[in-house]
């Protein structure tokens, strides 16, 4: 076995001998006037950490040996943030029927159930109705353009529309130095978030892996950690779209540390990714650590801040519902990474349609925000409803109600 280095790499938040993908050329012209962008320490010694807030909502937040490019990477996070607020360009009012077969319409999308929707007025808005006036744009897709409704490419765009359709379309949004890169990343944000709603459905656990193996490098990052906190990490079972996808969690072992923070991610390579669902796990583990010592008042877990809170103070005793106890053998990896083209192709194949678009905002030199929607598949929701009802993947569905009972809210962990 090799043995490992007794000090942690440099080049410990990112995989070993790649380019980092957040790393870019942001300069201070990027940071908006309403920003706060604040340095923190780190209760392990040598890393330091970057948070962007706006409100005290967080926007970007990372960690790393070198606090610049912490800086950078939560600015980075933050860009890809603030571009889903930008007003969309070129909006239509018109209803899916009137655009015909260019539409993506959301008749198959997991929803809420009618009878829902009557009872609960705060569930309306989610009954779609194909012949309603509402705002669409247009986005690219392998059959060329096709209009999309506005807040699925960007946040919420016009009030008077009365179908909405977050937080139940699959979406993801990723900033990079160049367009193959931040695009690739989206579509594989939703691949990652659509594996993992199903085994949060469903109630599939990720297979363990011992952190210390060489095949998956992040013995550095259990180093640095030292006693005062472990790694778990382990990948969901199956292939999705021709990416593994892996589960991490980081623990604290020690007083006045988080509980648990957990994340994850998708990657061709098994190995990346569970180094990047690890590295993941740690920026929200110190976003947790650093509300638990600011003391924030408990609330729901439906945003950001609260769910990390939450987990910190609670998580540990849940730490079985999402990692199968039996540590397994060691997985085999994929060579080399998967094009933007051909994850979209793997969608393509099983019959979903999906859509991506440029939306850099004018103010974000050196950067590039990609936005990629498939709205056939799961989103990982974060709302104070449990989901009833979906006829894309009744099966995952129909065992969270059975686990549930039908009426406990869906209180995943992931940020």
């Amino acid at each position: 076995m090799t043995r490992h280095r007794s000090t942690p790499s440099p080049s410990v938040g990112r995989p070993a001998g790649k380019a980092d993908p957040q790393k870019m050329a942001l300069t201070a012209a990027v940071v908006r006037d309403d920003w706060k962008c604040v340095r923190f320490t780190s209760p392990f010694d040598g890393l330091f950490g970057s948070v962007v807030e706006a409100d005290d909502d967080v926007l970007g937040v990372a960690w790393d040996l070198d606090p610049a490019r912490a800086d950078e990477r939560a600015l980075g996070e933050a860009v890809e943030r603030a571009a889903l607020h930008e007003p969309a360009l070129a909006p239509v009012r018109a209803s899916a029927n009137e655009l015909g077969s260019k539409a993506i319409r959301l008749d198959d999308r997991a929803t809420f159930s009618p009878e829902q929707c009557s009872q609960e007025p705060l569930l309306r808005p989610f009954a779609w109705n194909a012949h309603s006036q509402n705002t669409w744009v247009t986005m690219q897709s392998p059959d060329g353009e096709v209009f999309v409704p506005a807040d699925v490419e960007r946040m919420r765009v016009h009030d008077s529309d009365p179908t909405r359709v977050k937080p139940m379309t699959s979406i993801g949004a990723a900033c990079g130095v160049d367009w193959d890169t931040a695009l690739t990343r989206a579509l594989t944000e939703v691949v990652e978030r659509h594996a993992v709603a199903a085994a949060v459905y469903s109630g599939r656990r990720a297979a363990r892996v011992r952190p210390g193996d060489d095949r998956y490098s992040v013995h550095d990052i259990a180093e640095i950690l030292g006693g005062a906190a472990d790694v778990v990490v382990g990948l969901l079972p199956g292939s999705h779209f021709g990416l593994q996808v892996a589960l991490a969690a980081i623990v604290g072992t020690r007083d006045g540390l988080p509980e648990v923070a957990f994340g994850s991610a998708a990657h061709a390579d098994a190995a990346d990714a569970i180094r990047s669902a690890a590295i993941e796990a740690v920026h929200i583990f110190h976003l947790g650590w650093r509300l638990h010592r600011r003391g924030d008042p408990e609330e729901r877990p439906v945003g950001i801040n609260t769910r990390a809170l939450w987990w910190a103070r609670h998580g540990r005793a849940h730490l079985g519902d999402y990692f199968v106890d039996q540590v397994a053998e060691a997985q085999g990896t994929t060579s080399g990474g998967r094009t933007w083209t051909e994850i979209g192709d793997a969608i393509s194949a099983e019959g979903f349609r999906w859509a991506y678009s440029d939306i850099t905002p004018a103010w974000a030199a050196g950067a590039v925000v990609a936005r990629a929607v498939v709205p056939a598949l799961l989103h990982l929701q974060i709302n104070p409803f449990p989901l009833l009802y979906a006829p894309r993947f009744p099966s995952e569905v129909e065992a969270f109600l059975r686990r549930s009972g039908g009426g406990v809210n869906n209180d995943h962990p992931f940020v």
